[in-house]
C-alpha cells in the first residue's frame, strides 16, 4: 500500500487470507476502510492435531485434482472442472509443500484479535461450505463488533466455484454503500515488547565509566535491534525500552536480537512480549497491553524473554519454539494468563 501510494482500501480476505485480512484490519485501523471475510474462521477446526490423516492425503494424492475438488464441488462435478483442479495443483506446489500449507493452515488462530477491528465488517459464509461450517462465520460475527453475516446457499468452499454472483453482488453493495466512518487511530493492536536490563552477567563494575558506557550500548543496540525488525520505539531510557511492533514474530525476534546482541557485553536483559489492544497517548502507549507485556519482562529470569499465549497462537508455524512456564494472574484480566519463554 505504501509502494503504490494507498491510504487506505477495502480488504477482502478468503479461506486462510481471512487471518491475515483481520491482522492487518486490527493492527492498521487508519489504512483500512472496510473488511471482507469469505469462508474463513477465527479458529481452524484442526488445531493443536499434527497427527490428522487429511495432511498424508493430501500429500499422497496432490496433483491429481482431489484435494482441490473436496473445495469446488461444483467444479468437480464436470470433467473439465477436474482437469483444470489437477492441472491447478501440478501447477501450484509440489506434494510436499501442499502437506506443509495445510498443516501451517491448520494452526491459524486469531480468536483474539476479533475484538480489536473497529472498521466495517462483512462476514460472507456459504452454508454447506464443506471444510469450514457456517459455524465459523458465527464465531467471526460474535467476535467482532458491529459485523454481519450474508449466509449464502452452497457447498463450495472457493470462492471461484458454484454460483458467485449473489457473492460478488453483495460485495458490490458493501463497498460502495454508505461512507464509513473512520476508525480511530489512537487505538489499534499492536505487539508490545518490553525490556529493560537485568544486570551484568560478568563482574563489570556497577558504578562509573563502565557503567554509563554499558547503559549507552544498551539504548543504541535497542535503537537498532527495534528499526531492523520495522518497529516503533514509544519510549527508552539508558536501560528500558518499551516498542510496538505491527507482527508478534517481529517483536519475539527483535527481543531475541537485543539480549543475543547484549550478552557479549557481559549483559542480560529482562523481557516480556505480548499481543494486545494499545492506546496512542501524543508519544506515549498505554492499555492493557503495555501493561501486560511489563508485567512479563518483571517475571522473566535474567537472558528471558516470556511471551504471552496470545504471541505463541498467532506466531504458530513462523520457527519459533518456546518451554511452558505455567499461568500467572495479572491485573486487569479475568483470568490467569499462560506464559511461555523463547527457547531460541
Amino acid at each position: 500500500m505504501d509502494a503504490t501510494g494507498m491510504q487506505r482500501a477495502t480488504v477482502f480476505g478468503s479461506s486462510e487470507g481471512g487471518s491475515l485480512s483481520i491482522l492487518l484490519a486490527a493492527t492498521h485501523p487508519d489504512r483500512v476502510e472496510r473488511l471482507v471475510l469469505h469462508g474463513t474462521w477465527a479458529r481452524h477446526p484442526w488445531l493443536d492435531e499434527p497427527g490428522r490423516p487429511e495432511f498424508a492425503a493430501v500429500e499422497r494424492r496432490w496433483g491429481t485434482g482431489w484435494a482441490l475438488s473436496q473445495l469446488a464441488d461444483s467444479m468437480a462435478g464436470t470433467a473439465a472442472g477436474r482437469r483444470f483442479l489437477a492441472r491447478f495443483e501440478r501447477q501450484a506446489a509440489t506434494p510436499g509443500t501442499a502437506r506443509r500449507l495445510v498443516e501451517l493452515m491448520s494452526a491459524i488462530d486469531v480468536t483474539a484479535v476479533l475484538a480489536s477491528i473497529r472498521v466495517p465488517t462483512l462476514v460472507v459464509h456459504r452454508s454447506h461450505d464443506p471444510a469450514f461450517g457456517i459455524e465459523h462465520a458465527r464465531d467471526l460475527l460474535a467476535g467482532i463488533p458491529d459485523a454481519r453475516l450474508l449466509e449464502l446457499p452452497g457447498t463450495d468452499h472457493f470462492l471461484f466455484s458454484g454460483d458467485t454472483g449473489p457473492i460478488l453482488a453483495a460485495v458490490a453493495e458493501f463497498v460502495t454503500g454508505a461512507s464509513p466512518v473512520a476508525a480511530s487511530p489512537d487505538r489499534f493492536l499492536a505487539t508490545v515488547l518490553s525490556a529493560a536490563i537485568a544486570g551484568p552477567i560478568a563482574t563489570a563494575a556497577d558504578v562509573g565509566d563502565a557503567r554509563l558506557t554499558l547503559l549507552d550500548d544498551f539504548a543504541a543496540t535497542a535503537r537498532r535491534c527495534v528499526e531492523e525488525h520495522h518497529g516503533r520505539l514509544a519510549g527508552i531510557t539508558r536501560d528500558r525500552l518499551l516498542a510496538t511492533f505491527d507482527g508478534p514474530g517481529r517483536g519475539v525476534r527483535a527481543a531475541c536480537d537485543l539480549r543475543d546482541a547484549l550478552a557479549p557485553l557481559g549483559t542480560a536483559i529482562r523481557a516480556g512480549v505480548h499481543t494486545a489492544e494499545v492506546e496512542r497517548r501524543d508519544a506515549d502507549i498505554a492499555g492493557i497491553g503495555v501493561h501486560v507485556a511489563s508485567r512479563l519482562a518483571e517475571a522473566a529470569e535474567p537472558g528471558s524473554i516470556w511471551v504471552s499465549r496470545t504471541v505463541t497462537d498467532l506466531v504458530a508455524g513462523c520457527g519459533l519454539a518456546f518451554l511452558p512456564r505455567g499461568e500467572r494472574q495479572i491485573d486487569g484480566l479475568a483470568r490467569p494468563l499462560s506464559l511461555y519463554e523463547v527457547a531460541v
